[in-house]
């Protein structure tokens, strides 16, 4: 089981919009994996773009999810019938989980406690960035 470190932390700084799009999985947890691999489905074979999970919580205590993947032309979302999301530029804590396949239900607890961060804004998105099939961040954008 992964435990987060708050030494494992960084700050790190994301310098431009990031266009994304994607589905919201209508059963969070379970259905995550299916709504990536449908969104794979859309793309070319070997593409090799990053996937995002992006998380909030609503305010009847539910969590909604979007599995999204990096747009790179702006007909994609509607070509595709997902939805354009933008992570926006700027400040985020983060936390890099190498091996993150077998490390998925430690994820939500990486994120309880960047939360607990002085920094943390509470009402930004949390950001899962799947950059490999090895590498993951954990993001939170500061306030």
């Amino acid at each position: 089981m992964f435990v987060l470190s708050i030494k494992n932390m960084k700050k790190i700084s994301i310098d431009s919009d990031i266009k994304v799009y994607g589905f919201e999985v209508d059963d969070f947890p379970k259905g995550i994996a299916a709504a990536f691999d449908k969104l794979i489905a859309t793309l070319p074979a070997g593409s090799g773009r990053p996937c995002f999970g992006l998380s909030q919580m609503k305010d009847d205590g539910t969590i909604l999810y979007i599995a999204a993947i990096e747009q790179h032309d702006n007909d994609e979302a509607a070509k595709n019938n997902c939805i354009s999301y933008t992570i926006p530029k700027g400040n985020y804590l983060s936390v890099e989980i190498l091996d993150w396949m077998p490390k998925v239900d430690s994820i939500k607890d990486v994120f309880g406690e960047l939360m607990r961060h002085p920094e943390a804004s509470h009402t930004a998105w949390c950001i899962e960035w799947y950059k490999s099939d090895k590498e993951m961040l954990c993001l939170l954008q500061t306030k």
